[in-house]
């Protein structure tokens, strides 16, 4: 059951509600500054956040090259052509190997492919980054077998400690020239 209002009482609730929308109003207007600021610091925080992330995958990155370049070792001409003119007189040649990358490198070995004619020595088997070595080749005609047909191709193998390249190959070719 209702019971009639007053006109008084009516008044009262007129001023009340403009005084309460006066403050209704107030209140959404703090709480639209503060929403605002809210999500000034949401962005701010994901800004911040981002930049951080970001970093992470640089850092990673950078290690992941680094481990990724490594040593790389390279004959700066890797290919040798020999003329014999006379088949008792051996030929020297030197090989330059460079290491291009960003770690330091040793070689291990040299391997011919005909260990009674082709004779390596190495001026330094380790070669920092941006340092060369020489691998000084010594080719002997008289005592090549296959050397009879005119024309050969030996192959050196250079063999590292670095897994990524284990072997670089120096070629010689000899062609008879009497």
């Amino acid at each position: 059951m209702q019971l009639p209002l007053s006109n008084n009482c009516n008044d009262q609730k007129q001023v009340l509600s403009s005084e309460a929308l006066q403050q209704l109003a107030l209140m959404q207007t703090t709480m639209r500054q503060r929403s605002n600021t809210q999500e000034r610091l949401k962005v701010a925080f994901a800004i911040a956040f981002a930049s951080v992330f970001f970093m992470f995958v640089i850092v990673v990155v950078k290690k992941a090259m680094n481990i990724g370049i490594g040593p790389i070792l390279v004959a700066t001409d890797p290919v040798f052509h020999a003329e014999i003119f006379e088949p008792e007189k051996d030929i020297m040649h030197d090989f330059v190997m460079e290491n291009r990358g960003r770690l330091p490198i040793e070689i291990r070995m040299v391997q011919s492919d005909c260990p009674s004619c082709l004779f390596a020595t190495i001026n330094e088997t380790n070669v920092l980054p941006g340092e060369s070595t020489t691998v000084r080749v010594t080719y002997s005609p008289s005592l090549d077998k296959e050397q009879q047909s005119g024309s050969v191709a030996h192959i050196l193998k250079v063999y590292t400690n670095y897994i990524r390249q284990e072997t670089v190959q120096l070629i010689v070719k000899a062609s008879k020239r009497y």
